[in-house]
């Protein structure tokens, strides 16, 4: 039998495929991005379908376009249930891709483990969606780097330490659990 791939995606906001060493660029030090890239599969001719976060994130996961999956633009609310407005103001969580699949949905059902770490930013972020059984999310679209808000287990938390080295920290926590594991991964890193 043929072994699968483990799969780690990297969705970076507002960069563009010159900023990185591979790309050619030589003003900006990107030597880690550079190894993954060299030993892995980089789309050099791929195309955002929005210029905008929210609809282009549904649009990766779902393989549609935002006039099918209902995400036009940035989403300001239905990030998380926060009645009494302790956050950013009142709000309530909405699914909003609730009754799509994703390509992770399809990976989880072939029998992958997928986790998630990072900015979901496509609503309900306190809920593991699309076929991630590991859920570690920023809960809101965008904020301050040393002073964010991260769901831990359905709840929402401050948190001050920096928000790119938690990221991080919990992508890497995903990848030591599975240390071992006969299953394949999937971990996007957000």
């Amino acid at each position: 039998m043929q072994s699968r791939p483990n799969i780690v995606m990297f969705v970076s906001d507002d960069q563009g495929a010159w900023a990185l060493g591979c790309a050619g660029n030589k003003e900006l030090k990107t030597p880690n991005l550079d190894k993954l890239a060299a030993s892995g599969v980089r789309f050099d001719n791929f195309f955002c379908v929005s210029p905008v976060c929210s609809p282009a994130r549904a649009s990766l996961l779902t393989g549609r376009i935002p006039s099918d999956h209902g995400i036009q633009d940035w989403l300001r609310k239905g990030n998380i249930d926060d009645p009494d407005g302790l956050f950013r103001g009142k709000d309530r969580a909405i699914g909003y891709l609730d009754g799509l699949d994703g390509f992770t949905d399809h990976l989880s059902k072939s029998g992958y483990v997928c986790g998630f770490s990072g900015k979901w930013h496509l609503g309900d972020s306190a809920r593991p969606q699309k076929g991630y059984s590991y859920w570690e999310a920023y809960a809101f679209g965008g904020g301050d780097y040393n002073n964010y808000e991260w769901i831990d287990h359905g709840k929402v938390y401050r948190r001050t330490d920096y928000v790119t080295d938690y990221v991080t920290r919990k992508a890497i926590d995903f990848l030591h659990e599975r240390d071992g594991k006969p299953a394949p991964f999937m971990l996007s890193v957000h």
